[in-house]
């Protein structure tokens, strides 16, 4: 038996914890996986995202398709695998999957790694290219219905085919060009120049796989070109198909001075004719998207910055046959992502940052909604006058009124809005008299109503909770009550006597 020396051993080494949280570390937060672009089946039984992971090395992300169960029963599984990455996926109405990738083609005589356009059978199989062009495929849009596929693609100004691009490539490469001639603004994009090939749109038919043996080109997209001379306006341009197939919805850069705005427009498919859909010096409008039924598209629109005003984003709803713009959930704290329509149309999807995170926010577009200048603790809304009728309007016919509202709007220390909200009254000579021009011309102020005739002009109404059918604010969508309001904020739960 070993005999005591009398000293104490050291006490152990505390195992050095992880991080807390992925966000607590950088490594950790750079090795999450990142999620981009929802793709959902015609059925809508199966959704599709792609999700971005770090490489083996750990020094680049690599890309593949997995797909989702939308009812939340099966589990995850990822649908493509190759060093290259796949992404930018969309559904044919047959429910194969198209996506854009740089992988090796196996049928082809050498490698290409430009991206192409890839099809996966609906029912599992061995994906196959189904267009490929000189320049790339960027992005791919379906027609819901008739199955045109639309997708861009960068191509020398002066080429007029796919073979005329490919060959001022190949003598550029040979002759070993890399300078660009810029004429025009801008030249640069975040970590890349622009030119010297230019974005185009172009369409095609999914034709049937080839029989074996018919070369690599069978079964291929004859893609035609939509834009055959667009110059820059199609840089980093969204667009969307109807669902017949017949008109591409876009944005174009239209050219003013000092610069540019962003505007947009509508191409026959047929003809490739284009007519402006909407274009303001004040406004900007991107990333549309067609409803369902093809009557539609949601559009984001900003608006553009002054000496005296920000800049801010809204989401705006267009009716593609009597080109009337509409915007939906005004009022909205938040700047909004590229917009999904739900498969019924009733409700978009969207993107929009808050305090740090990125959620998913469904807005119903069967519902009426308004702003606030001040809602009690009880949900009484005061705004400008006019809401009110809204409300009763909504009312009577079954319409959900929403209202939107940042939450300094709240006045907790109000209960009852129809006692105790102070109204404006604007002058009442506004609605006693009316100005015009006389036959000689002169302006002159006319009284329509007797002399004695008393006015009371309110600037404001008072819609009752009950018309309320919720609140919208930025930290969610409550009941137009007390309950409501103080589970969304329960710092203030108490804080005032009913």
């Amino acid at each position: 038996m070993t005999e005591p020396t009398g000293q104490t051993s050291a006490a152990p080494e505390p195992a050095t914890a992880g991080p807390a949280t992925p966000f607590h570390d950088l490594d950790a937060y750079a090795a999450l996986p990142r999620l981009a672009g929802l793709a959902l089946s015609p059925d809508g039984t199966r959704l599709v995202t792609a999700v971005s992971t770090l490489n083996p090395e750990r020094n680049a992300y690599r890309t593949a398709l997995w797909e989702v169960d939308p009812a939340g029963a099966r589990p995850a599984r990822r649908l493509t695998r190759s060093a290259k990455g796949e992404g930018q996926a969309a559904y044919l109405p047959d429910g194969s999957l198209l996506f854009v990738s740089a992988r090796p083609d196996p049928e082809a005589k050498e490698d290409d790694e430009t991206p192409a356009l890839w099809q996966l059978p609906a029912a599992g199989g061995e994906a196959r290219v189904l267009a490929r062009r000189p320049g790339g495929i960027d992005g791919v849009r379906v027609a819901r219905d008739s199955g045109l596929v639309v997708v861009g693609s960068d191509t020398f100004p002066s080429a007029v085919t796919a073979e005329d691009d490919e060959k001022i490539r190949k003598q550029r490469k040979d002759g070993t060009v890399d300078a660009i001639l810029h004429e025009r603004d801008p030249i640069r994009y975040w970590d890349h120049d622009l030119g010297p090939d230019e974005p185009r749109l172009l369409c095609g038919t999914v034709p049937d796989p080839a029989p074996p043996g018919a070369g690599v080109e069978g079964g291929r997209i004859e893609l035609r070109d939509l834009t055959p001379a667009p110059g820059r306006s199609l840089v980093n341009a969204g667009w969307d198909v109807t669902p017949d197939g017949a008109t591409v919805i876009t944005s174009i850069k239209v050219t003013e001075r000092g610069g540019e705005r962003e505007a947009l427009i509508a191409i026959d498919v047929a003809t490739g004719g284009q007519r402006p859909l909407l274009d303001d010096p004040d406004r900007e409008f991107a990333s549309p998207v067609v409803d369902p039924t093809g009557q539609r598209a949601a559009v984001t629109v900003w608006r553009r910055s002054s000496p005296t005003a920000p800049p801010d984003v809204d989401l705006g709803l267009l009716d593609l046959g009597t080109g009337a713009l509409r915007i939906v959930a005004e009022g909205w704290d938040r700047w909004p992502g590229t917009p999904a329509w739900t498969p019924d149309g009733a409700a978009l999807i969207v993107a929009a940052d808050e305090h740090g995170r990125c959620p998913l926010f469904r807005i119903d577009l069967a519902a009426t909604d308004s702003g606030a200048d001040r809602v009690t603790r009880n949900g009484d809304v005061c705004n400008k006058i006019g809401t009110y009728l809204k409300a009763l309007a909504a009312a009577d016919n079954g319409v959900p009124f929403h209202v939107c509202l940042p939450s300094p709007t709240i006045d907790w220390r109000m209960a009852d809005g129809l006692r105790e909200i102070p109204i404006e009254q604007r002058a009442a000579r506004e609605l006693t008299h009316v100005a015009g021009r006389a036959s000689d011309g002169a302006l002159v102020e006319v009284r329509i109503s007797p002399a004695a005739t008393p006015a009371r002009n309110d600037a404001f109404d008072v819609t009752p909770a009950r018309l309320v059918t919720g609140l919208v604010t930025e930290r969610g969508v409550c009941a137009a009550s007390r309950a409501g309001l103080e589970a969304l904020f329960p710092d203030q739960r108490g804080t005032q006597s009913a």
